[in-house]
């Protein structure tokens, strides 16, 4: 894992980019590298995954181009969040949109 077949004839293997993964031993070329969960896939930036921003968690090892934003009435302020746990509920008397960052 981690890594892909370089070589046309398969016998020299070269790392993932940083963030990445692959999902199964032998990976054939670069694009079956993975984001790791809490990165989304940027090809902006030559294909490579860069963390999830703030309101936002990825669960799954993906090429997903997106995170999925924390649920109304929550927010995070973390980057590179793996899970929905990471956003926190607004308090008493406070709200918010999806994907915020703060508690209104």
């Amino acid at each position: 894992f981690s890594k892909y077949r370089k070589a046309a004839d398969g016998t020299a293997c070269a790392a993932c980019p940083a963030d990445s993964t692959t999902d199964s031993a032998g990976a054939a070329f670069a694009s079956l590298c993975l984001c790791v969960e809490g990165r989304l896939f940027n090809s902006a930036i030559g294909g490579g995954c860069e963390r999830c921003p703030a309101g936002t968690f990825k669960a799954a090892v993906s090429r997903a181009p997106a995170c999925t934003e924390c649920p109304p009435h929550t927010f995070s302020g973390a980057l590179g969040a793996t899970t929905s746990l990471t956003c926190e509920a607004c308090g008493p008397n406070r709200e918010s949109p999806a994907g915020s960052t703060a508690g209104q």
